[in-house]
């Protein structure tokens, strides 16, 4: 019934759309703004329609079929600041010649996530970006690991296989996770859960830090992170890439082949990808038993543009095993996780439309995911051998989530580029069962119903932006046996964002936004009632918890001259009913561990990050950056909240060196990373850590001799082999510490055809 609602605004859309084919072509030639000499190879792209071209051998450019209505297009090139252009199509030829400066500062490419396909500088609320190169030079085994190099950004980890992304101290059902249009569903609810997502076919992740409720509903309370796929191929173009990374510390490999396509109307992707890792080496030489992992993925997607129509149809398989350490046992280099262990499987379909009109466009977006997570809890044997899972191995737990969700927009722009209007629905159907022994959560379905209206205006050098939302979600649960009972329950909330941004001139933006959020409580934190393999307690889960409703403040200043950048923001988010977990104190001699209860009390975090970025005349080629981060949080009566991630400072170097005959684009980055000691603790859930510092240093060039052409890094994290353990670290308990040093060497091999 709720799903119509946005079939019947496609339908409607579609009506409208129907009285209107008329379309555009964009051409031109893009140059060097000093020398003027043309630029071949300079890529032009317009995000909102994943369309685009490079430039032939005289610097000349055209992208035929453009929609009426209002575009961003983005021309970048390797060494010149990318150019962003807001441009209006009203189904005449457009023509845009274009001169492009040489880069000494860092530049952002258009961000999609927030509502709007806009500029960094155009947007109220800040949005952080990691591009596919930061990814492949991070020398992380895993996304959440990668993330957490942006400031503000932080890991929950077990061992390299299993990462949560943190923002400012919130994680879980507290952030959003966004991929292929939509949110990405799959029991986040667990620690030890990991994002299921990896980072092969991906151009970049954008970062929203603080309450995003406002378009994304329940769960964004402390921000969203969407990962963007891969653009498509140029017009007439087939392209491909090989790539595969070596990681010494768990002697592990990822390997992915992707190939993708466009013509003048249709695109497809396909990408494959295998990663396997070994137990780590820590830096006393010893290796972690059971924190091997392996992954299986496959992701697809085809698209088609016809006069004011885009669609494209996604697909992703990810099947990921991961072993469950807790010990420094058996010393061997076997691959097979053995028990205990947790295999997760996801099917992750999503179509998304869009209908193009003069001044307005209306998307829907549908999603269905299916997650099956099975967790076997047999312990595994110490004496003779190295005990592997076998296929045959009944799983304990046997949980299958299917959630299918809708959303639908109206995006206006009636008068030029300065006003512009969000009119959205959305909604989600979700149903937990239950197939195994052991029961963490009972069977239940989940609905969800959200209205929102946005408005952003640009009055000269300032951007408001202001909306409002209303949500609904129903949860209804059935306990089994004798004694059953029925959970049957509704949380409802409104709220609100209001966010200013001013641009005095070239070099400065100053931000600031005041937002709520809300979350309703997970059925982990309702219902629990039982040990759940990986955290050593019984948990029991409270059906009286009410909503998590949060206000939070931030500002943000940012400055960049020629030669000198900077960032600095700082925040204060007050959660009311912040729910969490405390010790009853009881010992459940079955199980052999401590019962810990669901509560919830007020609390605050507060905090901010700092980031400079110096490159001194005439060494422009040389950055020197620094960076500080802070988040500092307390609960009920004035306790520290437990796991906020421990003060951190960044010290790095890093030179971007001139191309030569086999060298392009050659870098190299040496990084210090201090963590402070985190001595803000609640004692009765932690206990205090110790600081440590970190060397790591990266290096990469594209490598060209004759006809092959390749894109090789080589990283070292933790250079001086450290031994060390992180506040954030699910290993802390046990006393194991994190990975020693690990070396990655990655390779990226592009191939392609261009069609004349």
């Amino acid at each position: 019934m709720k799903c119509c609602l946005a079939v019947r605004l496609s339908l409607i859309a579609g009506l409208v759309w129907s009285c209107s084919f008329a379309q555009s072509d964009l051409s031109g030639t893009v140059t060097d703004k000093q020398t003027g000499d043309p630029i071949p190879l300079a890529t032009i792209y317009i995000p909102e329609l994943m369309k685009g071209t490079q430039c032939d051998a005289s610097g000349h450019y055209q992208i035929r079929g453009i929609p009426n209505g209002r575009f961003k297009v983005q021309v970048s090139f390797i060494g010149y600041e990318t150019v962003i252009l807001d441009i209006y199509f009203d189904g005449t030829a457009v023509t845009k010649d274009i001169s492009m400066e040489v880069a000494v500062i860092e530049t952002h490419e258009v961000v999609v996530t927030g509502g709007y396909s806009s500029h960094q500088d155009e947007s109220p609320v800040k949005i952080d970006q990691i591009g596919f190169r930061e990814l492949q030079q991070s020398s992380a085994t895993n996304l959440a690991e990668a993330l957490s190099s942006t400031q503000g950004v932080s890991n929950l980890s077990t061992g390299p296989g299993i990462g949560k992304p943190m923002i400012r101290g919130l994680s879980g059902n507290r952030i959003l996770l966004f991929s292929q249009g939509i949110r990405m569903e799959n029991q986040q609810w667990g620690d030890e859960h990991g994002i299921g997502l990896n980072d092969a076919g991906v151009d970049k992740v954008e970062i929203i830090k603080g309450p995003a409720s406002l378009l994304y509903g329940s769960d964004a309370l402390g921000g969203v992170i969407n990962v963007v796929d891969e653009k498509p191929a140029e017009v007439h173009t087939i392209k491909g890439d090989v790539s595969t990374r070596f990681y010494s510390a768990t002697l592990g490999h990822q390997n992915s082949l992707g190939i993708r396509g466009s013509g003048e109307h249709f695109r497809f992707r396909v990408r494959g990808g295998y990663v396997n890792h070994a137990d780590y080496l820590t830096g006393s030489g010893d290796r972690v038993t059971n924190s091997r992992m392996n992954e299986r993925s496959l992701k697809t997607s085809v698209g088609l543009q016809r006069s004011n129509l885009s669609t494209d149809v996604y697909y992703t398989f990810i099947d990921d095993h991961f072993g469950l350490p807790g010990e420094i046992g058996l010393q061997n280099t076997l691959r097979t996780p053995q028990e205990p262990s947790q295999e997760v499987t996801s099917h992750i379909t999503s179509w998304i439309t869009t209908y193009y009109m003069n001044k307005a466009r209306v998307k829907t977006s549908f999603g269905y995911i299916s997650n099956r997570r099975l967790e076997f809890e047999e312990p595994h044997d110490d004496h003779d051998h190295d005990h592997e899972a076998h296929e045959n191995d009944e799983a304990a737990l046997d949980m299958r989530l299917n959630t299918f969700s809708w959303d639908g927009k109206l995006y206006l722009n009636p008068d030029t580029s300065k006003l512009e209007y969000i009119f959205g629905v959305q909604g989600m159907h979700q149903r937990n069962t239950n197939h195994g022994e052991e029961l963490l959560i009972p069977d239940a379905t989940t609905t969800d119903l959200g209205v929102l209206s946005l408005v952003k205006l640009k009055r000269a050098k300032h951007i408001v932006q202001a909306g409002i939302r209303f949500d609904s979600r129903q949860v209804d649960a059935s306990f089994p046996g004798e004694d059953s009972t029925q959970l049957n329950t509704n949380y409802r909330s409104v709220n609100g964002s209001a966010g200013w941004s001013w641009q005095p001139n070239e070099a400065i933006v100053i931000r600031s936004n005041l937002a709520t959020g809300f979350r309703a409580p997970n059925l982990a934190e309702l219902t629990s009632a039982g040990v759940h393999e990986g955290t050593n307690r019984k948990e029991i889960g409270n059906p009286d918890l009410k909503s998590e409703q949060n206000v939070q403040w931030d500002i943000n200043m940012h400055y960049h001259s020629e030669h000198f950048s900077y960032d600095i923001a700082g925040f204060y988010n007050h959660v009311n009913r912040f729910i969490y977990l405390l010790p009853t104190h009881e010992y459940d001699p079955v199980e052999k561990v401590f019962v810990y209860a669901y509560t919830q009390g007020n609390a605050s975090l507060w905090g901010g990050e700092l980031m400079t970025d110096l490159h001194p005349h005439p060494l422009d080629w040389l950055h020197i950056e620094n960076g500080f981060e802070l988040v500092l949080a307390t609960g009920a009566g004035g306790q520290p909240l437990p796991l906020m991630p421990a003060p951190r400072i960044s010290n790095g170097l890093r030179g971007r060196f001139k191309n030569t005959s086999h060298l392009e684009e050659p870098f190299m980055s040496v990084r210090l990373e201090h963590t402070l000691p985190q001595n803000h603790i609640n004692t009765e859930l932690e206990s205090r850590s110790d600081g440590y510092s970190l060397l790591h240093a990266t290096l990469g060039a594209t490598i060209k001799f004759g006809n092959f052409k390749g894109y090789a890094t080589i990283g070292v994290r933790n250079i001086l082999n450290k031994t060390y353990v992180p506040h954030l670290s699910r290993l802390k308990a046990e006393g194991i510490s994190n990975p020693g040093r690990n070396i990655m060497v990655g390779l990226n091999l592009p191939f392609g055809i261009r069609k004349p």
